[in-house]
């Protein structure tokens, strides 16, 4: 397949770049790999495997895992990140996953770039079914899932290991008739 490259209103969503690694690494160490969705803090070392990882899988010509830079579009400034994932080819089911740097929290950006995630899962990549795994204490998450139309499935237990113990998630999910639906009901008459 192709780079994929997103538009939204405000974001650019692209194939991550070699020259991304060293902003990638600047917020890993301040933020603690919290956009990675990791359960302990990630080492530099850590953060370019990491990274030379989905640039290798942007090559594959039968991709299975899209890893995205999120970027502002009126500054082309790296945010964060956006995936999504074929989990299941032959039954067309996948996962989606977003984490922007805390100081652009709280201004519908996540939700922007998780929208172009279920759109593109859905259109491009063939998918029927998307779900997300989410933290249970993480509530502007679970906002944003909502805010999707993605329905709560249930609680994972003790779905992670992390280095405090054990640790729970959230299993949100659409299906590409939810998904449609749900958008048609949220676009203006």
């Amino acid at each position: 397949m192709f780079p994929i490259e997103l538009e939204t209103q405000r974001l650019s969503i692209r194939e991550f770049e070699p020259g991304d690694v060293a902003t990638v690494i600047r917020y890993s160490a301040e933020q603690q790999g919290i956009f990675f969705h990791e359960t302990h803090p990630l080492t530099q070392r850590d953060v370019e495997r990491w990274l030379n990882e989905s640039l290798r899988l942007a090559q594959e010509p039968e991709r299975v895992r899209h890893q995205f830079a999120v970027a502002l579009r009126s500054s082309g400034i790296l945010i964060g990140t956006a995936r999504v994932h074929i989990d299941v080819p032959d039954d067309h089911q996948g996962s989606v996953g977003y984490a922007l740097w805390h100081e652009h929290w709280g201004r519908g950006l996540a939700t922007e770039a998780a929208t172009a995630m279920l759109d593109l899962g859905f259109s491009r990549l063939g998918l029927h079914r998307i779900e997300a795994t989410i933290e249970p204490d993480n509530s502007a998450s679970v906002r944003v899932a909502e805010k999707l139309g993605m329905r709560l499935e249930g609680r994972m237990k003790e779905r992670f290991s992390t280095p405090n113990g054990w640790r729970d998630s959230l299993l949100y999910a659409t299906t590409e008739d939810e998904w449609r639906s749900h958008k048609e009901a949220a676009e203006p008459s």
